[in-house]
Parts: C-alpha cells; structure tokens; sequence
C-alpha cells in the first residue's frame, strides 16, 4: 500500500499521545487517559482507515478511564463500522472505566485481552459540582441519564441483564480477563504477535 507520508504523519502523532493510528498496521492505540477532543483524532483515524481498506481494523485499548462521553463516542463509530467490516479490540494491559466502553465495541468473536489484563466496571464518579441548586440538580439527571445508558449498552454488548450490569456497575468491579470472558466483554484471552 502507498500512502503519503504526511498523511501518516497527521495520524500518527508525536510519541507521548494517548492514541496512536498505525495506517500500515490497520491498527488504533489508545494508552493513558481518555481525555476531552481525543475522539476526533481517534474517529478520524478509523474512518481513514476504513476508506484505505475494509480489512479488518484492530484497536489496543490500554488505559485508566477518563471522559465517558469521549469513549461513547469512540464506541458508536466502532459499532456503526462493525456493519461493514471488522474493528476487534484487544486489551494490552487494562481497561478502566470509560475504556470498557471502548474494549467492549469491537466486533463479537474479535475482542480479545492478554492473560494479564484487567478491566474496571463502575458507575459514574464526579467530583467539583457547583453552583446553583437548580444547575446540580439538573447536573445530577444528564449524570443518571448517562448511567443508564452506559448499563443498556453494556448489557447489549455483553448479552447480561441490565440488572446485573447495575448491580456491577454500584461498586468499583475489577474483572480479570476470565471474569471479562464469562461477562461477555471479551471473546477469548490470547497474546497479538
């Protein structure tokens, strides 16, 4: 395949991002942080990715959590290219919080972790809301309406109840790949080489 080296270099960014977008490989890093804007830059490089190609795509998923607004985003495109194609997910050493959202989008039968990883489930956490009664209050209803759809799409995902997604999601879950493989976020443990 030839591809413009600039092309590359505006997908691929300088080391130390939280993502890298590898044109060659067909593969999506996400590392570190799920911090606000970085799906633009993911959602451009996948669907660059899917208009060089329809061979499959994978995304390694290594990361704390962080902005599960961002990795809802992440996740729909995914799913929406799932339709065409086939955008596993293997998780590379943890998948936290937000990142579950990400892990769990890839195709059924091609998501996959490594024997040591580890996957967080829980409900949302905030911290610093302030301001007028009325403002927390209707801070506190977009929060649960989130909740809510964060455990309906983790029970289509998964194929669990809604009910046990909200029983997990209560208190901090940390699932090993095992646990994650019974669950249905993944579909088997195995090492990428």
């Amino acid at each position: 395949m030839n591809i413009p080296e600039e092309l590359l270099s505006f997908l691929a960014p300088e080391s130390g991002n939280d993502f890298l977008v590898d044109l060659l490989r067909r593969e999506v890093w996400i590392t570190g942080a799920i911090n606000p804007g970085i799906s633009r830059p993911i959602v451009r490089g996948l669907r660059q990715l899917a208009r060089l190609s329809e061979a499959p795509i994978t995304v390694f998923v290594n990361t704390e959590g962080g902005d599960p607004f961002e990795a809802m985003v992440i996740a729909d495109f995914m799913r929406e290219l799932n339709k065409r194609m086939i955008v596993g997910t293997s998780v590379v050493n943890c998948s936290y919080s937000a990142g579950v959202l990400i892990s769990a989008a890839g195709k059924k039968g091609h998501r996959s972790a490594v024997p040591s990883a580890d996957f967080l489930i829980h409900q949302l956490s905030v911290g610093g809301i302030a301001g007028k009664i009325e403002d927390v209050e209707a801070t506190t209803v977009s929060l649960k309406r989130l909740n809510s759809r964060i455990a309906r799409y983790l029970s289509e995902v998964t194929g669990e109840s809604i009910e046990a997604i909200v029983s997990l999601m209560r208190k901090e879950s940390y699932l090993g790949p095992k646990k994650a493989l019974k669950l249905g976020l993944i579909d088997r443990i195995h090492v990428p080489v």
